[in-house]
């Protein structure tokens, strides 16, 4: 099915056919076009470089043979994507897909026997449709997350998506279609003779159709597909609503009393009836507005950060209604299509496959770390005695800033003083050198007069969508020295460009119809701020590992090779497995030996910083993270490591707690805000709330409403898979070439072509298991 280019997943996901031509015809015209252009060119050869007839150098080979750009850098095999795109043209472009699609189906259908069947007559044609529809389509999947100040490309984004889900749904609604890929499951699903990725495909393709209520009655298929289309409009409106809602609130200098000069020097002058104090914008996702996190950790005003925290807890309230609404309809999907409930529906294709293994694994992280969670509470209310001389109650906006004291007082973690170590576009960079030397990569970035040369236009401009983003050429350093694909950078913050950090993966890598390879394209989203002094802007060490995440992510797109866009990276893989990989990565933040790679204070960046530096400071700091700093940075993780992930626990409970209510009726009963609050309470023990409905928090959690329905334990059921692999492999030499690229090779490289547990077994050399999970956690086993 056409991807949707408004929602190409939790913002890191995207799932042809034309008559081949013969080879004499092929070889034929290329020689053909060659003639042409050295004729119209008048090229030359001087040694390696080709020249025009004024002497201009065009591109040149190297020793390989392979042709290089202006400046010297390896030319791709194949063109960036271009981004010239027009309301008009997104809307043509979905709607060429969207006619495309039905004429494969035809086809198909209508050549195609039951008894004739086949993988490479039914399903095949259909594949390269799809990878086809996913290029096509690939510029369009920016806007609505990166160009939001173009609201006309967003719109046509948006109207090409609804068009695009229709045809998707008539598709996996054709009767035919699906009787012939039954056909195929049947005669050739377990053919070893086959490849099993292409067995995989076999196996899986059905459930499309199924999933869609294809063996529904009429009249409770049309129900069906009604209440699919209400639930995708409750969604989008949902996620619109959460970002929408974010009103100012206005203090005092005095009423922010705590809070760091950098962010107070930042807030916006209040005007009018607020003259005299400063504006703090409430915003749903933090590091859109980095300021909010800052005050209510830092602030030592408790009617403030009260005010602060009730406010946010209390956004998008119209969302309650949304959600409350989407859960019931979700229930009735499940009993239409036979489940017992939603939940059941969602986990089946999971690698948990079951509720029961999912609310197990649950219960077991809870009972593991919540004794130790209880004494961190416990241990935030004493220090709030100790501050205020009585502490009956522990709220909520007093857990964040006392955790933030505990941290700098009892473990001399003073984030904003890490930080100067980690200056953001120099950590990006070696980022980029670390996963260069795990994984075998060689990033070489793209600009100037090579960009030309690479844009059809012959303008470079032509290939990002903002002047600020990067494009980088990715190679294999190991022995193939292939092309991989392209990663783009857009790393700093700008009005209309979607907040936090994460990869949007572009265009999927797959092998093309006669045989050559389509490579892939990876965005990878950071919101950094321009710095407007001579200090540079500056990486809170979480920042770094949020980094290092979404960076795994990219690098899994990037290196996976599959045949078939669908299986391609990990939009091929269950979302309870497609977290293990950058969370894996996430534990080298807390790696001594990664730390000093890639820290390097501010002022060695340049004579200039060093002068700034200079100006407020007597002495010179240590140019790496010092050995102290990282010894509490490490004894803080192992204190508070259960606190945190009881969060996590809490989230996932909810979350399966809404989608298990086992019919229509009662999800219609459910009180989304008392579950929430109830099931906080019960879970975060020693952290008490205002009243049983003080707020709403459930209105502005958008992961139920953004792919991760009944399935926000993936990130903790991902964790598991993630620590096995770190601390077995990793811990011990994390900057290991050898075990990186074997990482790669095994586990990254096959996407969703095999088994998931099978890879793991391979890489591992024993069946994963959660030893690891919970000793990272604190707990012993």
């Amino acid at each position: 099915m056409p991807m949707s280019i408004s929602s190409s997943l939790p913002l890191y996901h995207l799932h042809g056919h034309e008559k081949p031509r013969s080879p004499r015809g092929v070889v034929l015209g290329l020689l053909l076009c060659l003639a042409a252009v050295v004729y119209l060119l008048r090229i030359t050869v001087d040694g390696d470089v080709f020249t025009d007839r004024n002497g201009h150098a065009l591109f040149s080979r190297d020793s390989y043979g392979e042709e290089k750009l202006s400046s010297g850098i390896r030319k791709p095999p194949q063109a960036p994507i271009a981004f010239t795109d027009t309301p008009e043209s997104i809307i043509r472009a979905g709607e060429e897909v969207a006619s495309e699609e039905q004429k494969v189906v035809d086809r198909i259908v209508k050549s195609v026997k039951i008894a004739d069947a086949s993988f490479a007559n039914t399903l095949l044609p259909y594949l390269h449709h799809e990878a086809s529809a996913a290029i096509k389509l690939a510029s369009g999947v920016v806007y609505p997350s990166l160009r939001g100040d173009k609201q006309d490309l967003v719109n046509a984004s948006q109207t090409s998506s609804d068009g695009l889900g229709k045809v998707g749904q008539a598709t996996f609604s054709n009767t035919d279609f699906f009787n012939l890929t039954v056909a195929v499951y049947e005669k050739q699903a377990n053919d070893t003779k086959l490849p099993l990725e292409t067995r995989r495909i076999i196996q899986s393709f059905p459930a499309s159709f199924t999933l869609y209520g294809i063996e529904l009655a009429s009249d409770k298929l049309k129900r069906f597909q009604t209440i699919n289309s209400r639930i995708q409009d409750l969604s989008q409106e949902f996620l619109q609503e959460a970002i929408a809602d974010n009103p100012s609130l206005f203090f005092t200098p005095e009423e922010l009393n705590g809070t760091q000069p950098d962010k107070m020097s930042s807030l916006p002058k209040g005007k009018d009836k607020n003259e005299g104090k400063v504006e703090v914008k409430m915003q749903v996702i933090p590091l859109q507005n980095p300021d909010l996190g800052a005050i209510i950790n830092h602030c030592t005003n408790a009617t403030t950060r009260q005010k602060l925290v009730t406010t946010q807890a209390n956004l998008a309230a119209e969302n309650v209604a949304r959600l409350e609404e989407v859960i019931e309809l979700r229930e009735e999907i499940a009993g239409l299509l036979g489940f017992q409930d939603y939940a059941t529906y969602r986990i089946q294709s999971n690698m948990a496959g079951t509720p029961k293994a999912v609310n197990d694994f649950i219960s077991d992280v809870r009972a593991k770390i919540s004794q130790t969670a209880i004494r961190s509470t416990a241990h935030f209310k004493e220090l709030k005695r100790k501050d205020v001389g009585k502490a009956d109650h522990l709220w909520p906006w007093d857990a964040s800033y006392y955790y933030r004291k505990s941290n700098e007082e009892e473990y001399n973690i003073d984030s904003d003083k890490i930080k100067e170590w980690f200056p953001a576009i120099h950590t990006l960079q070696v980022v980029l050198d670390l996963y260069s030397t795990l994984f075998g990569l060689d990033f070489v970035k793209i600009e100037g007069k090579d960009r030309d040369q690479l844009a059809k236009s012959g303008k470079g401009s032509d290939l990002v969508w903002h002047p600020d983003v990067e494009l980088y050429g990715v190679w294999d350093k190991t022995d193939g020295r292939g092309f991989i694909g392209y990663l783009y950078l857009d790393v700093y913050y700008r009005e209309g460009k979607r907040g936090n950090a994460f990869m949007l993966p572009l265009a999927p890598g797959f092998t093309k119809e006669d045989g050559t390879r389509y490579y892939p394209s990876a965005v990878l989203v950071t919101n950094f701020k321009k710095t407007e002094s001579d200090t540079p802007s500056l990486l809170y060490r979480s920042e770094v590992q949020t980094l290092l995440h979404e960076a795994g992510h990219g690098m899994h797109h990037l290196t996976s090779m599959t045949k078939f866009s669908r299986l391609h990276g990990p939009g091929g893989c269950p979302i309870d497995f497609v977290e293990a990989p950058s969370q894996m990565m996430e534990n080298f933040a807390y790696s001594p030996p990664v730390l000093k790679m890639l820290s390097k204070h501010w002022s060695y960046l340049s004579p200039e910083f060093d002068t700034a530096w200079k100006k407020s400071h007597k002495d010179k700091p240590p140019e790496k993270l010092p050995d102290n700093v990282i010894d509490n940075i490490l004894r803080n993780k192992d204190a508070y490591n259960a606190y945190t992930n009881l969060y996590q626990v809490f989230y996932a409970s909810w979350d399966m707690k809404i989608h298990e209510t086992k019919s229509p009726k009662a999800a219609k009963d459910i009180d989304t805000t008392a579950e929430w609050n109830r099931i906080y309470t019960d879970y975060v023990k020693g952290i008490d709330t205002p009243s049983p409905a003080w707020g709403h928090l459930q209105s502005t959690f958008t992961y139920p409403m953004a792919g991760y329905d009944a399935g926000y334990y993936a990130y903790l059921w991902s964790k598991s898979y993630a620590e096995d692999v770190f601390y077995t492999a990793f811990k011990n030499n994390p900057i290991s070439s050898e075990t990186g690229i074997r990482w790669r090779r095994t586990v990254l490289q096959p996407g969703g072509a095999k088994d998931y547990d099978s890879m793991l077994t391979e890489f591992l050399g024993r069946e994963s298991n959660r030893n690891a999970f919970f000793e990272d956690l604190g707990v012993k086993v």
